[in-house]
């Protein structure tokens, strides 16, 4: 995990790159790669087996997603994909997502903890 995070920060900006992105870091920002790839958000997006199969392949339990817009933070795929873009850049709402030993829960604007459905 910590190797794509490294990956991925130092190939964030492309403007700001020498070199154009290669390998793992361009896989990572492709427009169906893990970065943008949107499907957990539509009727005919990622099946339940895709899901599986991603959390396999990286060894991790959850995938955390924003830059698509929600209500509120919330899961899908059985709390597999955590949506947490609130819609807080409108300037209308916003929550932040607590993750304590294992477990999710989501922040409101007054204060409040609430359970992740």
């Amino acid at each position: 995990m910590q190797s794509i995070n490294t990956v991925f920060k130092q190939n964030l900006v492309k403007v700001e790159l020498g070199n154009p992105r290669e390998g793992f870091a361009k896989e990572l920002h492709k427009k169906n790669g893990p970065i943008w790839y949107r499907g957990y958000f539509k009727d005919d997006g990622a099946t339940d087996i895709e899901i599986d199969l991603l959390l396999q392949h990286f060894e991790i339990k959850n995938i955390v997603v924003g830059h698509t817009s929600q209500k509120r933070i919330e899961s899908r795929y059985q709390g597999k994909v955590i949506a947490i873009d609130s819609s807080i850049k409108n300037g209308e709402y916003g929550e932040i997502l607590f993750i304590e030993n294992g477990l999710f829960s989501r922040g409101t604007l007054s204060g409040k903890r609430l359970a992740l459905n």
